[in-house]
């Protein structure tokens, strides 16, 4: 199924954007900064299949060759290369029906390459431990899903793992998370929220944070990451 032509600038060839390169990108863009090894892991879940990484190379080099993905962020972390969706991949997910409802972006978010990294190493462990994982929100798409219900705009479509049956509150979550997912416990569903601290705050700080976390009806748990 294909959902477009893309011109490659530098050599005028035409590539197809098809559904595959469609979850792709999706799937890099909500978890913001993304390894090779993590795509692949983190696109099974997004009805693309199992791929291996070199595999997941053939597809990220075809989407940076269509201008979508950016393959230049080698040395940002060690030797470890990551990928980020471009302005234009952002604008093709849009034009597509898949953008989010939120201006932020990656590479001018102030967490870091690092925070957005250590999340979905924590999302994957999640997966490994507590099968199944129903769904998971990354940072991106949970300030989406707030602004959604604060503006009362009806959500566009995504490939996500987030929950079939909306149950999100109609102001939204409680804060903007990190990350929402469900995971199975003894059987049993359990709404978790993950906050990342990178830098201990004041007391009086956390007491509000715990009073906000208390009084979100949609999350059972908040893990805090200090």
């Amino acid at each position: 199924m294909s959902t477009g032509i893309v011109e490659v600038a530098e050599t005028g060839k035409r590539l197809a954007f098809v559904r595959r390169d469609l979850k792709v990108l999706a799937a890099i863009r909500d978890h913001g900064y993304i390894r090779a090894d993590q795509l692949a892991a983190v696109i099974r879940h997004r009805g693309v299949g199992c791929a291996r990484v070199k595999k997941v190379y053939d597809y990220t080099s075809r989407l940076s060759r269509m201008g979508f993905v950016s393959l230049n962020c080698r040395g940002l972390v060690g030797n470890i290369g990551v990928l980020t969706v471009t302005d234009a991949g952002h604008n093709m997910l849009r034009e597509c029906g898949y953008g989010l409802n939120t201006h932020a972006k990656a590479e001018s978010d102030p967490a870091g390459v690092e925070h957005f990294l250590s999340l979905t190493d924590m999302m994957l462990r999640f997966s490994r431990e507590y099968t199944p994982v129903n769904y998971w929100l990354t940072d991106f798409v949970v300030r989406s899903e707030n602004n959604l219900r604060g503006t009362g705009d009806v959500a566009e479509k995504r490939f996500s793992m987030r929950p079939e049956n909306d149950r999100i509150n109609a102001g939204g979550l409680a804060k903007e998370y990190d990350a929402v997912g469900e995971i199975a416990v003894n059987g049993r569903p359990l709404t978790i929220a993950i906050e990342y601290e990178h830098t201990l705050k004041a007391s009086s700080k956390y007491e509000l944070m715990a009073r906000s976390y208390a009084a979100d009806p949609y999350v059972q748990l908040v893990i805090c990451v200090l």
